[in-house]
């Protein structure tokens, strides 16, 4: 019924840059709004009012259930917000409805899930140091965890990352396969590069069994690139070895790169960069700051803020 306002919605959504995937999340969030509005009897998008809306959304926060039975949660139901809100506001900047039904209202609040565990710089050190670089796949290792701290990328890229990504007189990675699908370069520390280095000159080519193989990190036993899962066990080893009490995942270093980055005072926005989120609103979100480092805050910057 309205495929055609949909699809040209689509291909503005797809001019704009916006990655494959997030074309087809919008247009399955619209398509199921489609649905329920046809369901309930509306005909022509100029027929869609407010309360046409707030029933939609109502039944998605109250009724509805996933594939699995369970209700849908907050962050999913903001999705849905904003891809209905961002439709009908395309739709009133191209004449084809006078108003946006959407109207202003209040988002779904988002409920603060626990944050994973930060490292603290002497902690995320100590985990590295619990890697013996004196042993061939404790070189691997430390190269590969000296990467995720250093640079804040995710495991999936670590691993998809080739010898030819790493430029050692740049000292910089090129990020080809990101979740965003966008690609980055990012800069590497000297830690990294060092480690880095050492393992490419002395345990790759002991490791890897043909030529054409691209990989940067190579499993032991089959000489392939090395699979996401086994980054988490090559951290939970180290942990282990360290005698740290936390919890702590490849995603961690991500999340504690970034925290250490931002607490030395670097912008947001170059954090948004080595991390290559798409909106400086992720980076806010995925970030935090301990409330220590506000009372430090405090009393440096404001004029009350300690007693002389």
């Amino acid at each position: 019924m309205w495929e055609h306002e949909l699809g040209e919605y689509l291909d503005h959504l797809t001019a704009r840059g916006l990655p494959k995937d997030t074309v087809r999340h919008r247009r399955n969030k619209v398509t199921q709004m489609f649905s329920f509005l046809v369901a309930a009897g509306v005909g022509e998008l100029q027929e869609v009012t407010r309360e046409h809306v707030d029933r939609y959304l109502a039944y998605l926060g109250g009724e509805y259930r996933t594939a699995k039975g369970a209700p849908i949660s907050v962050s999913h139901l903001r999705e849905h917000h904003l891809c209905v809100r961002d439709f009908f506001a395309w739709l009133e900047r191209e004449g084809r409805i006078l108003q946006s039904p959407y109207g202003p209202r209040e988002m779904p609040r988002r409920v603060q899930g626990r944050l994973p565990e930060v490292l603290t710089p002497e902690e995320a050190v100590r985990v590295l140091e619990s890697l013996n670089p004196g042993t061939s796949l404790g070189l691997r290792d430390r190269a590969m965890l000296e990467i995720l701290y250093s640079t804040g990328m995710r495991k999936g890229e670590l691993v998809s990352l080739n010898v030819a990504d790493f430029s050692f007189e740049r000292q910089e990675i090129v990020i080809v396969k990101s979740k965003s699908k966008m690609g980055r370069v990012v800069p590497v520390g000297e830690y990294a590069r060092h480690f880095t280095e050492a393992y490419l000159r002395t345990v790759r080519p002991w490791l890897v069994r043909t030529d054409d193989e691209k990989a940067l990190f190579l499993s032991d036993h089959r000489g392939k690139r090395l699979a996401a899962g086994t980054v988490g066990q090559i951290v939970g080893r180290a942990v282990r070895r360290s005698g740290l009490a936390k919890t702590v995942t490849p995603h961690t270093f991500r999340h504690s790169m970034a925290t250490h980055m931002l607490r030395n005072r670097a912008d947001l926005r170059h954090i948004q960069a080595i991390l290559g989120h798409a909106t400086i609103t992720s980076t806010e979100l995925y970030t935090h700051v301990s409330l220590e480092d506000l009372k430090q805050v405090v009393r440096r910057a404001h004029p009350h803020g300690r007693k002389e």
